[in-house]
């Protein structure tokens, strides 16, 4: 065992008091390179070969540690990093006609209920022209079909599965999903749903067991197509992709507005009325659909049941990562971060985000710099050079994930009317160095045991209040390894 002597008591006969004295006599030749260490046996002292199979835990506190603020440098050269890209421009999901644009029927859904609507409850011929121009917005959306847009993107396994959407009139009656190989690209329609009895494009996707969750809710008052019905039904379903499957696990008379995927259950949100006194207002239920027993039971606070995917773990060497400290009511410790291989009592009280390597730490921190302003800024504890650095990152973090040696990070900007955009980049605590990777119109984020993936989109321009609806196509995908 490295560092430290291992005492054994034991009696011991006179062979072993004359393989002592053999010991001490033994002359040490050139060959004996060994480092020694003491194994104590008894009274009897032998030298065993030292070991380095083990690292040494080092414990670390914050004086131990020089301060220096760092200014962020950008740059376009590429990241010195593993990092592989892949072309997806040449993807196409096809074109479909949905339902509800059918003649005869369209006049019931979308922007034709709008026309109606707007008739019926203003008949001041001053606002005619504005709703004919909804009535030919109508009539052009439903004139041809619409090719298919991603709208979210997951992984299971090894997999991807993409919801494309092809109802660009109400968004609801045709859609479907598809499964993606990162590897060679291949992909495949797996699941369908095209028809007036669907109210939704595979809402809330997410996943957990090797399953796929996902609901549908529409306002059974005017079929889900107006703001003023209050009566509400909510589907939860299930989707195996090794089976194809898709399995109803419940259905309730109330407005599902969210669902969030833990260990032994389904955390559901459902929007419900709130009477008090006077008071009238909406508020946000939750409970928890039980896998096992396919119960719908209240959620308890004092379980804490996040998986890996959806709870706030952090990992260096596949090891989590343990954080003590920090605040707890208003009250707040400073924080200790604790790998396999140190341990670090710094002088922060608060993280969003750790980023743990085996020589170095960068602490996410967001902090109060003047009054009513708050800097979010990135602290990283260098152990060869025995550095602290804070970078201040105000927008930076949006999304960040771990790579290698670095931190890759995305924010959303915009430019001209209504034209957003995300910036991807790849960040080097230790050289204070951003390096811009690509500049892309939306981006989805999924990621397997041991690679984060960058599904960039690019989607069709759209003329500020045009009823043009953004088709999202794929463009690049980007991978890097996330094992160390």
């Amino acid at each position: 065992m490295k560092g430290r002597s291992m005492k054994k008591t034991a009696l011991f006969t006179a062979a072993v008091m004359m393989l002592s004295f053999t010991a001490c006599d033994k002359k040490k030749t050139d060959t004996d390179t060994e480092l020694p260490t003491e194994e104590v046996i008894g009274e009897v002292t032998v030298e065993t070969a030292k070991t380095d199979d083990e690292p040494v835990f080092r414990e670390f506190k914050q004086e131990d540690f020089k301060s220096i603020d760092v200014n962020v440098n950008t740059t376009e050269d590429a990241p010195p990093t593993d990092l592989h890209s892949a072309d997806l421009s040449g993807i196409s999901f096809g074109e479909r006609y949905s339902p509800c644009k059918e003649e005869g029927v369209r006049e019931n859904y979308g922007k034709y209920l709008e026309y109606k609507s707007a008739l019926e409850n203003n008949m001041n011929e001053r606002y005619r022209p504005s709703f004919d121009e909804i009535k030919e917005e109508a009539e052009k959306m439903c004139a041809g079909p619409y090719e298919g847009d991603i709208s979210y993107c997951v992984m299971v396994g090894d997999k991807f599965y993409i919801t494309v959407n092809y109802d660009n009139y109400c968004r609801c009656h045709d859609s479907s999903l598809f499964e993606l190989d990162p590897v060679t690209l291949e992909y495949e329609e797996v699941d369908t749903r095209t028809g007036l009895e669907y109210h939704g494009c595979y809402a809330g996707l997410c996943t957990e067991n090797d399953k796929l969750y996902y609901y549908e809710c529409y306002n059974t008052t005017h079929d889900g197509y107006s703001e003023n019905g209050d009566e509400y039904k909510s589907t939860v379903y299930s989707f195996d992709p090794a089976s194809r499957e898709t399995t109803e696990l419940l259905s309730l008379d109330e407005q599902i507005v969210s669902i969030f995927p833990m260990k032994s259950a389904l955390e559901v949100h459902i929007l419900e009325d709130v009477n008090e006194g006077n008071r009238h207002y909406s508020g946000l239920a939750t409970r928890k659909y039980d896998y096992e027993t396919g119960e719908l039971l209240e959620k308890d606070d004092s379980v804490e049941e996040y998986s890996y995917e959806s709870g706030r773990k952090f990992y260096c060497d596949g090891e989590p990562v343990e954080i003590s400290g920090g605040y707890n009511g208003n009250v707040a410790a400073p924080l200790v971060i604790k790998t396999q291989y140190y341990s670090i009592a710094t002088d922060l009280k608060q993280s969003s985000q750790v980023f743990a390597w085996k020589d170095r730490v960068s602490i996410l921190n967001t902090e109060m710099v003047d009054y009513g302003k708050r800097d979010m800024s990135l602290y990283t504890y260098d152990l060869n050079t025995m550095e602290c650095t804070r970078m201040v990152v105000n927008g930076y973090f949006n999304n960040a994930q771990k790579g290698k040696d670095g931190i890759f990070v995305t924010y959303q900007s915009s430019e001209g009317w209504m034209h957003f955009y995300y910036n991807i980049y790849y960040l080097m605590p230790q050289y204070g160095t951003l390096f811009k990777i690509d500049k892309t119109d939306d981006v989805f984020y999924v990621s397997s045991e041991e690679q984060q993936y960058y599904l960039t989109i690019e989607r069709a321009e759209s003329n500020g209040n045009s009823i043009e609806q953004q088709i999202g196509k794929p463009k690049t995908l980007y991978w890097f390894d996330t094992k160390e």
